[in-house]
């Protein structure tokens, strides 16, 4: 019988509200591993392929200051605690931000059945960036032996001037919902660099005390993927569906990191929802809407194709450039299984689902 907690100590200090842990777990009894009840937590489990371990992942979300866990089953119990530290009030930080258009009513498209009004795609937004600052935490952790990820505004003590949409939590960020003086019709027509040039002209008049302090993480809600006529042909590249889809964004440099909200509605609003979309093995309608998914097809894959991208992007506004490996490259494509693990039936390389987190190194400090 025995527990092995990978990357953490008990009374480890760290500045964020989700913590990512991850373990292996091995009862002679064939019992399964059952967390402490924590409030709004995420547990993920598989069997190791190569011994007769559990793995397990979980999201935890912190209060501030001690934070108790445990890990049990009828047999044994394994106790340890997470000190979570205020953030630092000077560090500089990410400003999350749904972008909406002048006589719009700022829905996302997607299909009649999903939620898709600014309220919801900010709290769709809300839960991935956690998601993100927590997984960086964990890839700065395999390259360098602690963890650091970036602030995101709303989590200092001091309030923002404008008030947010959805307020911070441990398992969200702050949203800022800005509309546009561009028309819905006008961002459309746009370049992506031409709204790239508008958007961050006007955050910088709204959003003044970022100036020199923080990198804006914002998804418009313009993007648009023109639905095919019964006589046209589904198309099959990456190209052709990108050219049939309008303000498709997925660009960042200095203080802006943009996105398109094509495959908004494949993300889940809340962490309670977050198993189910990272397993929801449903085909994308690539008649009728975005498929970004790096040719898998699905929701799930959509989803953790968003959250790479996004990373990718941001990682460029913190002066990475591209690297032979990780997610400044196409590593992002599976950032799923820094926090979970495959979806049943979904094979992939051992090396990235037995708990390591080494492949996506390259995204952390190589520039």
């Amino acid at each position: 019988m025995g527990l092995r907690i990978l990357g953490v100590k008990d009374n480890e200090s760290v500045d964020y509200p989700l913590f990512l842990l991850r373990s292996t777990f091995f009862c002679r009894n064939g019992c399964n591993p059952t967390l402490k009840h924590i409030p709004d937590s995420v547990v993920f489990q598989t069997f190791s392929k190569s011994s007769n371990n559990i793995l397990l992942k979980a999201l935890l979300p912190l209060c501030d200051g001690r934070n108790n866990i445990c890990i049990f089953c009828p047999h044994q119990s394994f106790d340890f605690t997470l000190d979570k530290l205020p953030m630092n009030e000077s560090r500089p930080y990410v400003r999350p931000i749904y972008v909406t258009f002048n006589g719009h009513d700022g829905s996302f498209q997607a299909p009649s059945n999903v939620s898709s009004n600014p309220d919801s795609a900010c709290r769709r937004l809300g839960l991935a960036v956690r998601i993100l600052q927590s997984a960086t935490a964990e890839i700065i952790l395999a390259e360098t032996g602690y963890r650091r990820s970036f602030a995101c505004a709303g989590d200092f003590r001091t309030p923002s001037k404008i008030p947010p949409r959805v307020s911070a939590s441990p398992v969200s960020a702050a949203v800022w919902c800005i509309q546009s003086k561009l028309s819905f019709e006008e961002a459309q027509r746009m370049s992506v660099i031409s709204l790239w040039e508008t958007l961050a002209r006007e955050l910088h008049n709204v959003f003044s005390e970022d100036r020199g302090q923080a990198k804006w993480l914002a998804v418009v809600s313009c993007t648009e993927f023109k639905a095919l006529a019964t006589t046209e042909t589904t198309p099959l590249s990456h190209e052709a569906i990108i050219s049939r889809t309008v303000a498709y964004c997925a660009l960042g440099a200095g203080g802006l990191a943009l996105f398109g909200s094509g495959n908004l509605y494949t993300w889940p609003e809340s962490i309670v929802d977050l198993e189910i979309h990272l397993s929801d093995l449903r085909k994308v309608n690539r008649r009728q809407f975005l498929d970004d998914s790096a040719y898998r097809g699905t929701y799930w894959a959509n989803y953790t194709t968003a959250l790479g991208t996004m990373l990718h992007e941001l990682g460029h506004c913190f002066d990475l450039d591209h690297s032979p490996e990780g997610i400044m490259r196409r590593g992002g494509d599976d950032l799923n299984l820094i926090i979970s693990f495959p979806p049943p039936g979904v094979s992939s390389d051992f090396r990235k689902v037995n708990n390591l987190v080494g492949h996506y190194r390259s995204s952390s400090s190589r520039k």
